[in-house]
């Protein structure tokens, strides 16, 4: 392994050390005319439609046949014909090696002098003419060729694995990151003379006429990745600037291409680009956009590279030629610091994540808190505005059952005063008044607010009434299984106590015996009341005027909304259903 870098390692050198052909040439824009002597070692013509013509002296110094290959170091060069002389034709530079070359093979100890026609009507004039062996330039464009390919290789896999990223992360930034890549592959493809073995000849021709078009692709997907990546939608004037340079290559994309001010304005928009691009990224990160780190430090790299590229376009410094692929090694560092720059995007994003859903939390538990003390705050007034409401309902039934109390104390007070003939109607009205004050006798000792236990209830009333009439014969038989309602509880009350006081007054002679059975549950949906007794039954004829079953009657169908039925046959059954 140490002995194939040692071997690498000295071969480089080897290839490295081609002859400069400059100071050995002459130079004219008119074959027919003057040739002037090279002041410099680097043509640097800019944008130059005619072609130019070299008169140079090759010498064999060697003792041997040498076979020379002279060539021009820039791949964009599109005619490179040797003029023999007297002899106004040649042939062009053969494409099977990286740079445009001819061949000379020259006796031991000769010298020869040719003409070269060098021309390029979509690129700058920018070349430097070397002279070497033909064996070690062979071998120097090979090595060249294996560098660019493999780094054409390594970005080519990064512009890949970007797009994966964007299609499985759904971000856009990776789109434009690959599309980014890819457009800088494009354009190195014609700068390095890579698409000369990469596409067919079919589009060899296309590649050489938009060099310029393929420029401007380049602005307009390094716009919109550093849009998307530096999210500079929120920064309102960067965004637009942003816009208008991608408007401005669009337009350069339409304009002619083999015209110099299409290549000049799309070098100097590319020039405001990378400057623009640098201070937005250090705008963006000082405005706390953290992703913008690694995006710095990855494009900056670039920034260099593409520095140096255009201020060689521009005529301003002549350095490229020496390192043809600068931009392709710049671009794969680049790509590298932009992947840590991405993996640093989704670690930030993930610890915003974190951050976010740790707050989330705090707040959910903090509402939670809120919510149980104000759960438990208006639960506790609840409770107190139950209690009072209780405490005034039972205050209220106290005070009804106490005003009762009260009438039926006046009512007995005023009994004496009458004649006894009408104490029958006094003892009605008290039993009525009884009935209703042993309701609200009930609410208040069992505490229950809704409803009224009708079997404790309307034992009380049949007591009463047994006591009030004190007839041992008669025996009450109560199958009783509801609660009712206040309302409900004193109508039925009321209703019990009128049908069997009619019972006890009118059912049985004195000393018969006989049942009086009361019947209150629930069928479906509809309570029903059963009051009957084994009595002798009634006249109907005579019942009608009967005060006793007219309140029955009023009371079942417009206060209980039900229906009575009276049934009289040796005994007495009243049927309500409510």
């Amino acid at each position: 392994m140490k002995k194939l870098f040692l071997l690498l390692f000295f071969t480089f050198f080897l290839f490295a050390t081609p002859i400069n052909l400059a100071k050995n040439c002459l130079y004219s824009f008119d074959l027919n005319g003057t040739f002037k002597t090279i002041p410099y070692k680097h043509f640097h013509l800019g944008m130059q439609k005619h072609p130019l013509f070299l008169r140079c002296k090759i010498t064999n110094h060697s003792p041997t046949l040498q076979k020379f290959a002279i060539y021009s170091t820039s791949p964009l060069i599109e005619s490179f014909i040797l003029l023999h002389p007297l002899q106004k034709s040649g042939m062009r530079y053969q494409n099977k090696l990286l740079y445009p070359f001819v061949t000379l093979t020259l006796p031991p100890n000769s010298s020869k002098t040719i003409t070269l026609k060098v021309q390029t009507l979509y690129s700058p004039l920018d070349f430097t003419l070397s002279l070497d062996n033909f064996k070690n330039f062979v071998n120097f464009n090979h090595k060249e060729l294996y560098i660019n390919f493999y780094l054409y290789g390594f970005i080519s896999a990064l512009a890949i694995f970007s797009f994966l990223i964007a299609l499985y992360l759904k971000d856009i930034a990776f789109l434009f990151y690959g599309l980014y890549l890819f457009a800088v592959l494009l354009q190195q493809s014609d700068y390095l003379g890579l698409y000369r073995f990469i596409f067919p000849d079919s589009l060899k021709e296309l590649f050489i006429t938009t060099i310029t078009a393929k420029i401007a692709l380049l602005i307009i997907f390094a716009s919109f990745f550093a849009i998307n990546f530096l999210q500079l939608k929120r920064f309102k004037k960067i965004f637009r600037t942003y816009l208008t340079i991608i408007a401005f290559a669009l337009l350069d994309m339409l304009l002619p291409q083999n015209k110099a001010f299409t290549f000049y304005s799309t070098i100097l928009l590319g020039l405001f680009l990378i400057f623009f691009n640098l201070l937005s990224a250090l705008y963006v990160y000082n405005k706390g956009v953290k992703e913008a780190r690694f995006y710095l430090l990855g494009f900056f790299i670039a920034f260099l590279a593409y520095l140096a590229m255009i201020l060689d376009a521009l005529g301003v410094v002549s350095i490229i030629y020496q390192q043809h692929n600068l931009l392709l090694i710049a671009s794969s560092f680049e790509a590298l610091f932009l992947l840590l720059a991405f993996a640093d995007k989704y670690a930030i994003l993930r610890r915003q994540k974190d951050y976010l859903d740790a707050l989330l939390l705090q707040e959910l538990h903090n509402k939670k808190e809120q919510i149980e003390q104000e759960v438990q705050r208006k639960t506790k007034e609840l409770q107190i505005a139950l209690s009072e409401k209780e405490l005034l309902l039972q205050e209220l039934n106290h005070r009804v059952k106490n005003n009762l109390q009260i009438i039926l104390s006046m009512l007995n007070l005023q009994k004496q005063n009458i004649p006894p003939t009408c104490w029958e109607y006094f003892n009605k009205l008290d039993q009525r008044i009884s009935a209703i004050a042993h309701t609200y006798s009930f609410l208040i000792e069992s505490k229950e607010l809704k409803e009224v236990d009708m079997k404790k209830y309307l034992h009380t009333i049949l007591q009463d009434l047994s006591k009030f009439f004190n007839k041992k014969n008669i025996q009450i038989v109560e199958e009783i299984r509801l609660k009712l309602p206040l309302k409900e509880a004193v109508y039925v009350g009321i209703i019990v106590n009128e049908l069997v006081t009619n019972a006890f007054k009118h059912a049985f002679d004195s000393q018969e015996k006989g049942n009086i059975t009361i019947k209150l549950f629930q069928e479906k949906k509809r309570k029903i009341l059963i009051v009957s007794d084994s009595g002798k039954g009634f006249d109907k004829e005579k019942a009608t005027s009967s005060l006793g079953l007219k309140i029955v009657y009023l009371l079942a169908t417009r206060q209980l909304n039900g229906t009575i039925t009276l049934h009289s046959n040796n005994q007495t059954k009243c049927i309500i259903k409510f």
